[in-house]
């Protein structure tokens, strides 16, 4: 399996407990407030809310999620590009740069348990010999990985080529850096993974020379009316999302210091990948218990992922882990 085969987490049978999603687990209080929303009863436009929003998150343009973002940049904006997408990484990123790419770039960079941003650099210049447009896309933290870099340096040296960045998992990473002063960095972020609610698609990209674009080709109502709903209200408590994230984060820790034997290399986020020699076999032992974690090969990884739960489903999935190993 490669970085093509588009394959997500996720498991039909509601009886598995499912380690493959990687989402907070904990929910914040006022979420269940979402669902008892009479909005999707209606049709909602996203622009009734976005300038009320935009004085919390900045500039920004409100689509269903990075999903949708992906389309539209794979449509509007990496025509005619040489695509850099450095492996391993999410495979959304390869799908969309097929739809308009001149060519896309694939190199390596996971070497010695650490992204290796020299692979990069040195990808980016072969690239620059042969090609005007050149866009480079980034997950931070990475996924499948868990590892967050600082970027400040490397995009300080790259303000010649464009570059997408991906941060849906950014709000699990403790200090995280912000690049919104790189006119060349299209930063994409989403609401799904950390406020756990894989079924609401909303999200949003903060972007001066690429506005224009989604505000024209997002879709029409695309967020939905629970869509509309979250982001009302989150807005209305946006004061107790700080005390969320520090609740969140401190948890994390707690449980990956639990999960410290099994960890395959150092992540800064809700997920992390275990080496378990024999996938095949290790997925029918935990399907046997009832037990779905992510296969990571189709990301080129011989490994597992592996998305915290509640500390209960944390601590059936340890003892698997410890039977698993013997």
């Amino acid at each position: 399996m490669d970085s093509y085969s588009f394959v997500h987490g996720g498991i039909k049978d509601e009886n598995f407990l499912d380690f493959s999603i990687s989402v907070n687990p904990i929910k914040i209080d006022w979420i269940e407030d979402v669902i008892r929303k009479e909005d999707i009863f209606r049709y909602t436009y996203v622009e009734w809310i976005e300038d009320k929003f935009q004085k919390i998150f900045g500039k920004s343009v409100i689509v269903a999620g990075a999903t949708e973002a992906f389309h539209i940049i794979g449509y509007h904006i990496l025509n005619d590009a040489c695509v850099i997408i450095p492996r391993p990484n999410y495979s959304e990123y390869f799908k969309v740069a097929q739809f308009s790419a001149k060519e896309i770039k694939t190199p390596w960079y996971f070497v010695n348990k650490d992204l290796d941003l020299n692979v990069i650099e040195h990808e980016i210049k072969l690239a620059s010999k042969k090609f005007k447009k050149i866009v480079l896309i980034l997950g931070n933290p990475n996924n499948p990985t868990g590892i967050y870099k600082d970027l400040e340096e490397f995009f300080k040296l790259n303000q010649n080529i464009e570059i997408v960045l991906d941060e849906a998992f950014i709000d699990f990473v403790e200090n995280p850096k912000d690049y919104e002063k790189f006119d060349n960095v299209l930063l994409i972020r989403t609401f799904t993974k950390f406020f756990g609610i894989p079924g609401i698609r909303v999200g949003y990209v903060k972007t001066k020379k690429y506005q224009e674009i989604f505000k024209k080709y997002r879709m029409s109502w695309a967020i939905g009316g629970m869509g509309y709903t979250f982001l009302n209200t989150l807005l209305k408590n946006i004061e107790t999302v700080n005390s969320f994230k520090e609740t969140t984060i401190s948890f994390l820790k707690e449980q990956k210091e639990r999960f410290k034997e099994f960890i395959y290399t150092k992540s800064d986020t809700n997920y992390f990948l275990v080496d378990v020699s024999d996938i095949d076999n290790f997925l029918n032992f935990c399907h046997s218990r009832k037990i779905h974690v992510r296969d990571a090969r189709n990301f080129g990884l011989n490994l597992v992922r592996i998305g915290l739960k509640d500390k209960k489903s944390n601590e059936k999935l340890f003892n698997t882990l410890r039977k698993w190993r013997g």
